[in-house]
């Protein structure tokens, strides 16, 4: 996660969305193939710009809904996805809230209070990390023994495999 904009007044976060788009493209070198963001952030200035890159910015469309029952289909597909995207996102502030205190911040000073933000934030995402190091141990592990016992099962049956063929002219030896 990254805190990019912290506020104590109140103010439209919607007017932001371009900032942070072009923000994602300094950082990752390319925009994003989609934006999922509250409905605050669906304004036409917004999806002009989402448009005019290429961006497909989640979210009902603007304007009378098609009459194509398989337009229709597709447009609620995609919403459901969309939907479970932006759950995954809002879920993490909720997490922040419960397990790393982001609810109960009680320094006096804003400068105080956004120090204490953005260490909640990297805490969580250290913590991420820790988790897929851990899980990538394992894998590796797991990958390493199957490839272990399948390099072994393989080399046994060639092993078995010239043993016949080595023994198949000493039984024809036999034979004659």
């Amino acid at each position: 996660m990254f805190t990019d904009t912290i506020s104590f007044d109140a103010y439209n976060e919607g007017t932001e969305l371009q900032e942070q788009v072009e923000s994602y493209k300094s950082k990752f070198g390319f925009y994003p193939n989609s934006v999922h963001a509250d409905q605050i952030y669906r304004n036409q200035k917004n999806r002009k710009f989402c448009k005019d890159n290429g961006i497909r910015l989640s979210g009902p469309k603007l304007g009378r809904p098609s009459k194509s029952k398989t337009i229709i289909k597709g447009q609620k597909a995609e919403e459901y996805k969309d939907q479970g995207i932006r759950n995954i996102v809002e879920s993490k502030f909720g997490i922040a809230k419960r397990r790393y205190g982001l609810n109960k911040i009680m320094t006096k000073l804003p400068s105080s209070s956004k120090t204490v933000i953005a260490l909640i934030f990297m805490v969580m995402n250290l913590d991420n990390l820790i988790y897929f190091l851990a899980l990538y141990s394992i894998v590796k592990t797991m990958i390493k023994k199957y490839l272990k016992a399948f390099i072994v099962d393989k080399l046994i049956k060639v092993i078995d495999k010239k043993r016949v063929e080595m023994s198949i002219p000493f039984l024809k030896c036999l034979i004659q």
